[in-house]
């Protein structure tokens, strides 16, 4: 479809949901190829908002409207006057819950024991996202041994399933709900290990400190690694060189003694 873009002669009525108490204000001199982005830092300009761009959520329709593309690309037919929600982005926790189930896809048969081997996966993410972003956290909290492909993945909110392509506010998530996780039957949630234990050993082989350095720090670590090896030899040889020292000084005192006893005899 063709769009005409024109002079600025679109006016915007904005419905404010940023603070508890909703207004609803114009904005004017608006072109159809015109950043969201920029729409956004009018709305800024007019309230005098600190919120940077990306918390701050426009929707046309209720689709939400990226930062990085123009108005025509939801005003399709370059309409001088149109409505947007404006909201502020949310970080919030969504419980989803394990349900065992046999099937593929929303047909799937549930018995009811599986309502008693439930598991929860708390996970916190910005409302603005979409809903296959927060299937990917559940795949990238997963281990392995237990993770479902993403796009196997069948969550539902209040019996219908989530569309991937509608962000969380869209579909009405909101903090601390629960959605359910279709899962196999017996199946049984692990999460993923976190490997960010450190060694403080500093006797460790060269191999074992180069694995937990950058490249550029290497021939660093393997000097250091010399420098002590050539200090440690150099130490044995004296503390040799000392006890040879003492042993000649008691063999010295020792041929003394039975010098002295044989002249008096």
């Amino acid at each position: 479809m063709y769009v005409t873009v024109g002079a600025p002669d679109i006016l915007i009525t904005i419905n404010d949901f940023v603070n508890k108490e909703s207004s609803t204000y114009q904005i004017s001199d608006i072109c159809n190829d015109m950043k969201i982005s920029e729409i956004i830092n009018k709305i800024k300009v007019k309230k005098n908002y600190t919120y940077d761009n990306n918390s701050l959520v426009l929707y046309f329709a209720r689709v939400e409207c990226k930062i990085d593309e123009k108005l025509s690309t939801y005003n399709k037919s370059n309409r001088k006057t149109i409505k947007l929600e404006l909201y502020l982005a949310n970080l919030i926790t969504i419980n989803v819950r394990t349900l065992q189930s046999c099937g593929s896809g929303t047909s799937r048969c549930i018995p009811l024991w599986s309502f008693c081997f439930r598991q929860t996966i708390k996970i916190k993410i910005i409302d603005t996202s979409e809903v296959r972003m927060l299937k990917q956290r559940i795949y990238n909290l997963t281990d392995e041994s237990s993770s479902i492909p993403v796009e196997n993945i069948v969550l539902l909110y209040k019996g219908a399933p989530l569309n991937n392509f509608l962000t969380l506010k869209e579909s009405e998530l909101v903090d601390n709900c629960r959605i359910d996780y279709f899962v196999p039957m017996c199946y049984v949630y692990k999460k993923k290990k976190e490997n960010n234990s450190e060694d403080d050993d500093g006797d460790n082989d060269v191999d074992d400190d180069v694995d937990n350095v950058d490249n550029d720090d290497i021939d660093d670590i393997v000097k250091n690694k010399e420098n002590k090896g050539k200090k440690w030899n150099g130490d044995k040889k004296n503390k040799e060189k000392r006890e040879n020292s003492t042993k000649s000084e008691k063999s010295n005192k020792s041929n003394n003694v039975e010098n002295n006893e044989e002249a008096k005899a």
